[in-house]
């Protein structure tokens, strides 16, 4: 099958590299994230130097473009691949591929929509896990093809589950991808009356407790162990002196 990919990060990376050794994936073309949002990018495009060459490891920045779907239907793509793809596809895009575009997203869906997935799992006690589904014109919101759900454990981190999705994410996309080339897995709709996402606005404002805030130990457990990714990128404690103390926990199973 012929396939326009638009990748990111470790994910992107490692199925980018799966795929171009495949006989039954043509690859057209490449997009990146737009400058200031790649991870792995590099290593990306060290693995499509004749695709470099023709000026076709693209950028996420031209999805903007009013010429993009047009150019991009050039190519004659019958699918568009978006893995860990930061952008947002438009109508006029998404109809440049005669089969449309699939989308690999890092959660269980309709459960946690949108980014940083993991993190609501651990705090809200939703399924967590990767979805392969359609791309339509909302947010995650498209028929779900194929999923394959991870266990939560009490000692998982936001860092230690997410790690784990994107293990289940690279694993489900190698089993659904020859059915996916045949044509052969039956989309499915969400139940979009169970569908839980949250706001960037709220990931910002757990990151930091408020030590006049009253809730229950287990519940100031979830959200610190859900914040710890790394040491930078934790939970903030700010004392009534105005100091600010950095919270990460790094649970050990027994």
């Amino acid at each position: 099958m012929r396939i326009v990919l638009f990748c990111n990060d470790r994910t992107g990376l490692e199925i980018a590299t799966w795929l171009r050794g495949r006989p039954d994936a043509e690859i057209a073309a490449v997009v990146l994230n737009a400058p200031g949002q790649q991870r792995r990018a590099d290593e990306i495009r060290d693995l499509f130097p004749d695709l470099e060459r023709a000026g076709l490891v693209l950028t996420g920045d031209i999805l903007k473009k009013e010429e993009t779907p047009r150019r991009i239907a050039g190519l004659g793509a019958e699918m568009g691949i978006s893995l860990y793809f930061a952008h947002i596809f438009t109508s006029r895009l998404i109809n440049a591929f005669p089969r449309g575009i699939v989308n690999l997203h890092p959660s269980l869906l309709p459960y946690n929509r949108g980014r940083r997935t993991a993190i609501w799992s651990i705090i809200d006690g939703t399924p967590a896990g990767a979805t392969l589904h359609m791309v339509d014109q909302g947010v995650d919101t498209g028929p779900v093809l194929s999923q394959e759900e991870v266990p939560v454990h009490p000692y998982d981190t936001g860092g230690s589950l997410y790690r784990k999705v994107e293990d289940a994410a690279v694993e489900l996309f190698r089993r659904s991808w020859p059915l996916l080339c045949a044509n052969s897995l039956i989309p499915k709709e969400q139940d979009h009356d169970k569908a839980t996402e949250h706001t960037t606005s709220e990931f910002e404002e757990i990151g930091y407790l408020d030590p006049d805030q009253f809730m229950t130990v287990g519940r100031m457990v979830d959200i610190i162990r859900g914040r710890c990714f790394n040491r930078d990128n934790c939970v903030r404690l700010r004392t009534l002196d105005g100091t600010t103390i950095r919270l990460f926990l790094e649970p050990i199973p027994e």
